[in-house]
C-alpha cells in the first residue's frame, strides 16, 4: 500500500469515529446534583473523556480562573477575532477560510502557533510558582500567572480586535518589592521557555523564512520573519490553491528579569493574511506601538475594542446564579470570538462561516473538520440576530457568496434554484466525507433552513436594501438568494396521485438515524416556508410576485404532505413513522436529536395544543439521552410556552449542566465529551431558550412579540442587553414580578408596544422606560405593506390550532 493510501486509509478511520461519536451509546460519567442543578463532577479513568476538571475559582461574572487546568487539553479555552483564532497551549493557529484538502478531506490548515508557551523555572527554592489561569471575558485575553516567591511570570495571550490579523503573545516579570520578601527577591528571575506550536505544517507548502526588513524591528532589539506559500491541496481539485503569508517575530528560549530591575515586557507578535501587503500592515502597526513604548497601548486598545464593540453591543445579565451567567457569557464569547470583527481597522475578508466547533477548531480529522452545517443558521444564528444584526448578516453572506456552487449542485441532481452542501467549507462544493453518502444526498433541509435564516433576518431588521443590492461580492441580490432556494424547492416534491398531496421522498431529516426516508415534517415545512416567504419578499419589493413567485408554486407549497397521525394526535417524523414501533424494532437510539419538536419553535407552526404536547411528551421518551445539547433547550421552551415550568426547568438544566466543561466552560456536543469540541452548536441552541424560551420573544414576520416571560431555574433576574429590532435598540429587564423595557436607540421606524394589560399602544423613542406585569406584548411598526404572507401547509387538525404563528391585522 502506497503511502497516500495508508494515510487514506488512517484519516478514513479517524472520520468514521469522528462521525459515529455522537450517536454511541455512551455512558454518561456525570452526576447532576439533585437540589443545585450543578454537576456534581467525578475523577474517572478514560483518559480519552477527561480527567478530574479544574473548578473556576473566581467571583468576577466576566472571568473564569482556576489553579489547575483540564487534564484534558481538549478543554483549554480559546482567544480568537473572527480572521484567525487558537487554543491556549495548542500548536495551531486556524484562520477564516483557509482549507487544505479536496473535497471530503477538506480541514482547516493549521498554522503553526509559534509563540505558543508553557514555561519553567529553577529548581533552587525560588524557582517552584504558584499558577493561576485565567481566561478574561471582558477585555478577550487569556493570562496565565506564575507567582514565585521573588516575583510574577505572566503569560498573556489575545487574538487583536482592531488590528485583527495578530495574534499577540505577551511575557511580563514583575519583581516581588515586598520589604517582607526574602533572598529570593533581590536575585535574577529566568524563565524557561518551552516550545509547543512551531513544527511545521503539514498542511502547507511554505518557502523558507526570509529576514523581514523593518526599522522597528531594530529599534526593539527583536528579529522579525516573513514567511510565504500555499495549501498543499485545493478543496476543489484543479484549482488555484490558497495564498498565505506569515510574519512575526521571534521569541527567545528565556525571559531574564535581571538583579536591579523591577520589571520588564516582551510582546511578541504574529501576523497572517492570504494577501501578504494586508498581513505586513497590521504587523508594522504593532511594531510602530512598540517601538514607541506602547506596549501597554496594544492590549489596552484592544481590551476597549472588544468592550465597547462586542460587550456593550449585546450581552445577558443574570442575577442570583453566578454559574449559569458564566455559562451564558462564556457561551457570548466563544460565538462572537469565531464571528468577523466589525472593530477592524482593516477591511475584514470574506466570512467562511462558523463550524460546530468554531474558529479554534477544525484540524484534520477533529471537530468535523471546521465544516459548516446547518448548526450556524439553525442554532448559532438566531440569538446573534436579536443581539447582533450586523453578525447574522455575515453569515448569510457567506452563503450568497457560495451561491454559483449551489446552482450546480442542484443541477447535478436534476432539479433547479440552489441547492446547498450538507458540509461546506472554503470553495461552496460538498464536502461531506466519504464515510456518510447519505448525509452528503438526503440531508436537504438544509436549503430550507438557510431560506428561514434569510426570513428571519428581513423580519429582524427590515432591511429593504438586503434585497435589491448585490451582496459578498457576487451579482446575487437578496432577493435572489432567496427566490433560487424556493425555486429548488418548487423543483423537489413529486405529485401523488392517491393522496391527491405532493411528496419530497429520499430524505434524511435533522434525526440523522433516519437516513433515507419520505415526507419529513421538518423537512417539508420548511420547504414550504421557503417558497411562500419569496412570494413575501418580493411583493415588499414592489416586485411582480405573482410572476416570480406563480401560483402553481404556491399551490404546491400548501399542498405538500404533512404527516399528522390522527388518532395520536401527534406529528410523524415522517411518513410511516410509529414512535411505539421505532424505537423498539428499527433503531434502538432512537432520535438523535430535536426534530418534530422544532415545530414548534423555532418553526412557531401554529398547532392544537394537545398535539404540541404530545410531540414533546411522546418524542423525549424516544429521543437518544446523550444527544447533543441543544436538543434538550427546544423542549424546555415547548414546555414554557405550554406552562409546565417544571419540567422546562428540569431541562433547561440538562441543557448545559453536562455539556460545559470547567474551568473555562469549553463545551462538549454530547454529555460523554465526545464529538465536537468547543461545541458552539450546543451554545447557541443554549442562548435561544434563555433568549426565546425565558426571555418569551418570538419572531413574526411583522412584528416582534414576547410570551409572558419567566426567569431561569434559582436566578433573581434576567436582562437582555441591546436587543435589535427594525433598527431600534432596547434592553428588556425581567424579575420575578417585573418586565421593564428601556429603548436606547430608534431608527427609521416608528415602532410602538402593544400591551394586553392592560390593552394599550404606546409609541416608542429613545430614553423611554416603560414597567409592564407579566403579560404577553409584542412590537411593531405602525404600518405594515399589505403583501401575501406565508401561510405554509394545509393541515387538517380537526379543531382550530391555538398556539403559534399569528398574524397582524391589516392595517394598524
Amino acid at each position: 500500500m502506497s503511502n497516500r493510501q495508508s494515510m487514506l486509509t488512517f484519516q478514513l478511520l479517524i472520520l468514521t469515529i469522528l462521525y459515529t461519536l455522537p450517536n454511541v451509546n455512551s455512558i454518561d460519567q456525570t452526576e447532576v446534583d439533585a437540589d443545585s442543578g450543578k454537576d456534581v463532577r467525578k475523577t474517572i479513568d478514560d483518559g480519552r473523556i477527561r480527567g478530574k476538571e479544574a473548578i473556576d475559582i473566581s467571583s468576577d461574572p466576566y472571568t473564569f480562573e482556576s489553579d489547575s487546568l483540564p487534564d484534558n487539553r481538549k478543554f483549554n479555552p480559546s482567544v480568537g477575532n473572527g480572521h484567525l483564532a487558537t487554543t491556549i497551549y495548542g500548536d495551531a493557529i486556524f484562520v477564516n477560510g483557509i482549507y487544505n484538502g479536496e473535497t471530503g478531506w477538506s480541514h482547516r490548515a493549521r498554522i503553526p502557533s509559534i509563540h505558543s508557551s508553557n514555561f519553567s523555572f529553577s529548581d533552587d527554592g525560588c524557582g517552584n510558582p504558584s499558577r493561576f489561569y485565567k481566561l478574561d471575558l471582558q477585555n478577550a485575553t487569556y493570562q496565565e500567572t506564575m507567582v514565585l516567591p521573588g516575583g510574577t511570570v505572566m503569560y498573556r495571550v489575545y487574538a487583536h480586535q482592531v488590528f485583527n490579523r495578530l495574534l499577540v503573545t505577551e511575557v511580563i516579570i514583575e519583581r516581588n518589592l515586598s520589604s517582607a520578601c526574602g533572598p529570593c527577591c533581590s536575585q535574577g528571575i529566568t524563565a524557561t521557555r518551552l516550545d509547543l506550536g512551531s513544527a511545521a505544517s503539514n498542511d502547507l507548502d511554505m518557502q523558507p523564512p526570509q529576514r523581514y526588513a523593518s526599522a522597528d524591528c531594530d529599534a526593539i532589539n527583536t528579529t522579525c520573519w516573513i514567511q510565504s506559500g500555499t495549501i498543499r491541496e485545493p478543496e476543489r481539485p484543479g484549482t488555484t490553491k490558497t495564498q498565505l503569508s506569515v510574519v512575526w517575530n521571534e521569541m527567545p528560549s528565556t525571559f531574564v528579569l535581571p538583579q536591579g530591575q523591577d520589571s520588564a515586557r516582551w510582546t511578541f507578535v504574529l501576523s497572517v493574511d492570504q494577501r501578504t501587503p494586508v498581513a505586513e500592515e497590521d504587523f508594522d502597526r504593532a511594531l510602530e506601538a512598540l517601538s514607541a513604548g506602547d506596549s501597554d497601548g496594544l492590549h489596552l486598545g484592544h481590551g476597549r475594542a472588544f468592550q465597547t464593540g462586542t460587550w456593550a453591543k449585546g450581552d445577558i445579565e443574570i442575577g442570583g446564579d453566578l454559574h449559569l451567567q458564566k455559562v451564558i457569557r462564556g457561551c457570548l464569547y466563544y460565538l462572537y470570538t469565531s464571528l468577523p470583527s466589525h472593530s477592524s481597522h482593516s477591511a475584514n475578508n470574506q466570512f467562511y462561516g462558523l463550524s460546530p466547533g468554531g474558529l479554534p477548531n477544525g484540524a484534520n480529522g477533529t471537530d468535523y473538520q471546521g465544516h459548516v452545517f446547518w448548526d450556524m443558521e439553525t442554532w448559532m444564528y438566531p440569538g446573534m440576530l436579536m443581539l447582533r444584526p450586523d453578525l447574522a448578516r455575515d453569515m448569510l453572506s457567506y452563503r450568497i457568496n457560495l451561491m454559483d456552487p449551489a446552482f450546480e449542485r442542484a443541477a447535478t441532481g436534476g432539479y433547479e434554484g440552489t441547492r446547498f452542501p450538507w458540509e461546506s467549507a472554503f470553495t461552496g462544493i460538498e464536502v461531506t466525507p466519504v464515510v456518510c453518502p447519505a448525509c452528503a444526498e438526503n440531508q436537504q433541509h438544509i436549503t430550507g433552513d438557510i431560506a428561514f435564516a434569510a426570513r428571519q433576518y428581513l423580519a429582524a431588521t427590515g432591511d429593504k436594501d438586503w434585497l435589491t443590492q448585490t451582496q459578498a461580492g457576487t451579482n446575487y441580490t437578496g432577493m435572489d438568494f432567496l427566490l433560487e432556494m424556493a425555486r429548488f424547492w418548487n423543483s423537489r416534491p413529486t405529485f401523488n396521485a392517491t393522496k391527491q398531496r405532493y411528496d419530497i421522498n429520499g430524505v434524511m431529516p435533522p434525526d440523522e438515524h433516519a437516513e433515507n426516508v419520505n415526507n419529513s415534517v421538518y423537512t417539508n415545512l420548511i420547504a414550504s416556508y421557503s417558497v411562500h416567504f419569496a412570494r413575501y419578499a418580493a411583493c415588499l419589493i414592489d416586485l411582480d410576485y405573482g410572476s416570480l413567485v406563480p401560483d402553481s408554486w404556491i399551490d404546491q407549497a400548501q399542498n405538500l404532505a404533512f404527516v399528522f397521525q390522527t388518532e395520536k394526535r401527534y406529528h410523524e417524523e415522517f411518513e410511516g413513522y410509529d414512535y411505539e414501533v421505532e424505537t423498539n424494532t428499527t433503531d434502538v437510539r432512537g432520535v438523535k436529536q430535536a426534530d418534530v419538536v422544532m415545530l414548534g419553535f423555532p418553526l412557531m407552526w401554529s398547532m392544537p395544543t394537545d398535539v404540541r404536547r404530545n410531540d414533546l411528551e411522546w418524542y423525549e421518551t424516544v429521543t437518544h439521552p446523550n444527544g447533543p445539547a441543544m436538543t434538550w433547550g427546544v423542549f424546555s421552551t415547548g414546555w414554557l410556552d405550554l406552562g409546565q415550568f417544571a419540567k422546562a426547568d428540569e431541562l433547561f438544566t440538562k441543557a448545559y449542566g453536562s455539556y460545559a466543561r470547567e474551568p473555562f466552560k469549553v463545551w462538549t456536543e454530547v454529555q460523554s465529551g465526545d464529538g465536537a469540541v468547543n461545541f458552539i452548536t450546543g451554545m447557541g441552541g443554549f442562548l435561544q431558550t434563555v433568549l426565546f424560551g425565558y426571555g418569551g420573544m418570538r419572531l413574526d414576520v411583522e412584528e416582534l412579540r414576547f410570551h409572558v416571560q419567566r426567569l431561569p431555574p434559582g436566578t433573581t433576574s434576567l436582562t437582555i442587553r441591546n436587543v435589535n429590532y427594525l433598527e431600534m435598540e432596547f434592553d428588556v429587564a425581567l424579575t420575578s414580578n417585573l418586565t421593564t423595557l428601556t429603548v436606547i436607540s430608534t431608527g427609521s421606524h416608528q415602532l410602538f408596544l402593544n400591551t394586553t394589560n392592560p390593552p394599550a399602544e404606546i409609541s416608542l423613542s429613545p430614553g423611554l422606560t416603560i414597567d409592564l406585569v407579566p403579560q404577553e406584548f409584542s412590537i411593531s411598526v405602525g404600518s405594515i405593506k399589505n403583501c401575501p404572507l406565508l401561510t405554509a401547509i394545509n393541515v387538517d387538525y380537526g379543531v382550530e390550532p391555538s398556539i403559534g404563528r399569528r398574524r397582524r391585522s391589516h392595517p394598524r
